[in-house]
């Protein structure tokens, strides 16, 4: 079969060893690829001709597919918009081997996907039906173990480095830059020492985290956050809103951390596989501790006693503050914080900015818990119900609907393979003299125009189908989901968090709920009772 469209894809990493020096940078650079793979086409005939669409993750590891190159080019396979894949070798595909067999094997195969691998001399269509051969397994199999040993060797010099006490990391932590002569070693933030002695003598003074915390930010002190932001460092994580504040949380990291009597600490946390973005946390006793490594901020004394201090003050359990953070779905309506919870024996909701900041509009939620859950339920199942309803009445027209698209595919089906077997009559006829070479030209033109209008309808009224069951799936789903709250006798949060993914809460007990299936929802119950509450 001749493809249609060719994907290429590239791939260039710094873990294969591929942008560091020697012929490894000539032999695999993104241009160079480039190159051999459009000239590699250019030479073949059954590929010249087709339309190619290139894709290429440059500094993305080849140890998993979490690559946004990778991930686009499997969305076009799964859509059918690609008919052949060309690589440099299987190593740019992947260094994985079970998982590069997968899509070898598997995968591609189902999608009809043609693979050539050029250096590998592999083209998935010299082996129809059958694996790529022993020759190709023992290639991929040496690609993941050469990605293992580079990692392992990675690894190993780095603790060598770590025993020595330089720092390893990236931004060094808050208090701290990297010493311009000499990236590994770490010098003072002269801008964020005062903050940090200050933080120590107070809580060494009995002053708790909470009230720390609310002095810096009524004096406007820029948090971590706000420092790595002011200096134009990027933050990872996302933000509850436009400013970061100082938090019990930010001040109690920052008490806890020995680094700033000058130990280097690291090792605190490793990559739980090869090629796989997954920390762990390390025993305490593997961690690596190098004393003096750095000027300290901090006296070894003042440290004990900031932290006595800090123990001093930690309260006893309390099993009503004890909130599980993942089943909170509760957020403030002004600044998009998660809500807390009271102690208490009313307990109610509120927002913790109010604890560090005066005359904020968080100062105004004060929810009861008991009534918003209630109210929680109550929405879901009137949802539910409506939902119910419909179900009864959009059953037999989807299927109407459904039947009536399928019979005209079938109809123009058949039309279209009556047009090839015409097509192959009107060759037939030609070459026994039944027509000459202009009316056969003239015929076959016609025939190809109405085959490939037919081709085109169907493909339209196909992509007409599959809308159609997926809307059909989507709706299904949320009427499944719905109907697990009809008996739900009190608010569950493990249930809820599976439909909802937050509840907004304004002042005076006013509420949104944000729904994971947010565009289903709003395709099913706008205008019905309760979809008012339904966040956007």
């Amino acid at each position: 079969m001749r493809c249609k469209v060719i994907a290429t894809y590239i791939r260039l990493s710094v873990e294969d060893g591929d942008l560091t020096g020697g012929s490894k940078v000539e032999s695999n650079s993104v241009v160079n690829q480039r190159m051999l793979l459009s000239e590699f086409i250019q030479s073949r005939e059954d590929l010249t001709g087709c339309r190619v669409v290139e894709f290429c993750d440059d500094g993305y590891t080849g140890t998993n597919f979490e690559r946004p190159g990778f991930q686009e080019m499997m969305v076009q396979v799964k859509l059918k918009q690609i008919d052949c894949i060309v690589v440099k070798d299987l190593s740019r595909f992947g260094r994985e081997y079970l998982d590069v067999s997968s899509y070898l094997e598997l995968i591609l195969p189902v999608f009809d996907i043609r693979f050539i691998s050029v250096n590998d001399g592999f083209d998935s269509n010299d082996y129809v039906g059958t694996t790529g051969g022993m020759e190709l397994a023992f290639r991929n199999l040496i690609n993941g173990m050469y990605s293992r040993d580079i990692s392992m060797k990675v690894k190993s010099a780095r603790k060598t480095r770590e025993r020595r006490g330089e720092y390893m990391g990236g931004h060094p932590f808050y208090g701290y830059l990297k010493d311009s002569l000499n990236r590994h070693h770490l010098v003072v933030d002269e801008e964020a020492r005062p903050v940090i002695e200050r933080i120590f003598r107070m809580s060494a003074d009995g002053v708790s985290t909470m009230a720390i915390a609310k002095v810096l930010n009524e004096e406007g002190v820029p948090s971590p956050v706000e420092l790595k932001k002011s200096r134009g460092i990027g933050y990872s994580k996302p933000l509850a809103e436009e400013k970061a504040l100082w938090m019990q949380a930010s001040v109690r990291k920052i008490l806890r951390d020995e680094r700033y009597t000058g130990k280097m600490i690291s090792n605190v946390r490793s990559s739980a596989f090869v090629g796989k973005n997954i920390m762990v946390n390390n025993k305490k006793s593997d961690w690596i501790v190098v004393d003096n490594t750095h000027e300290a901020i901090i006296s070894r004394e003042l440290f004990e006693e900031a932290n006595g201090a800090l123990s001093a003050r930690a309260k006893a359990f309390n099993r009503n503050t004890n909130w599980k953070v993942s089943g909170n779905l509760f957020v403030c309506g002004f600044c998009g914080r998660k809500l807390l919870k009271s102690s208490g024996r009313e307990t109610y909701l509120y927002c913790q900015k109010a604890k560090y900041l005066e005359d904020t509009d968080c100062s105004r939620i004060h929810a009861d818990l008991e009534k918003i859950q209630r109210k929680v339920v109550d929405t879901l199942r009137i949802l539910g119900l409506a939902a119910a309803e419909r179900a009864v009445v959009e059953r037999k027209k989807v299927v109407s609907d459904l039947n009536m698209l399928k019979k005209q595919v079938n109809s123009l089906a058949k039309q279209f393979e009556k047009g090839k077997l015409e097509k192959r009559y009107l060759y037939e006829h030609y070459r026994e003299g039944g027509l000459t070479k202009e009316e056969f030209m003239k015929k076959r033109e016609q025939h190809e125009e109405r085959l490939g209008q037919l081709e085109i309808r169907i493909g339209e009224l196909e992509v007409q189908i599959l809308a159609e069951e997926k809307r059909q799936q989507e709706e299904t789903q949320v009427q499944e989901e719905l109907r697990t709250v009809l008996d739900l006798p009190t608010y569950d949060p493990g249930v809820v968090g599976q439909i909802v993914e937050r509840i907004v809460v304004y002042e005076e007990g006013r509420m949104e709920l944000v729904m994971r299936s947010r565009d289903v929802y709003e395709r099913m119950f706008r205008g019905e009772t309760g979809y008012e509450m339904l966040g956007a």
